[in-house]
């Protein structure tokens, strides 16, 4: 139970960042170097950012794009070690005696 809500934290957080660039590339079409319309690629780069995959062929252009990319990039690291930890002390190893 504790697995599944961690993953579907993860992901709400992935949405939120989804829909807060697609939100900056609305008001500024120059935002990000990809076309306003194609919503996916707003997924897609919130994805790449979140899990550190790397940027690539999708850049921020505009300062509150670049500056959400780097809170998102951080959140992402911390909710990973945050996760990891938290299940780490859920499950402890087996003590040799």
């Amino acid at each position: 139970r504790l697995f599944n809500q961690c993953i579907s934290s993860y992901m709400l957080l992935l949405i939120f960042f989804s829909k807060f660039y697609r939100l900056l590339h609305l008001q500024n079409n120059q935002a990000f170097n990809f076309n306003v319309g194609e919503e996916f690629s707003h997924v897609y780069f919130s994805f790449i950012i979140l899990t550190s995959v790397g940027l690539g062929d999708e850049l921020p252009l505009s300062l509150p794009a670049k500056a959400g990319t780097v809170i998102e990039s951080i959140a992402g690291q911390i909710y990973v070690v945050f996760f990891v930890s938290i299940m780490l002390g859920k499950y402890p190893g087996r003590k040799k005696s």
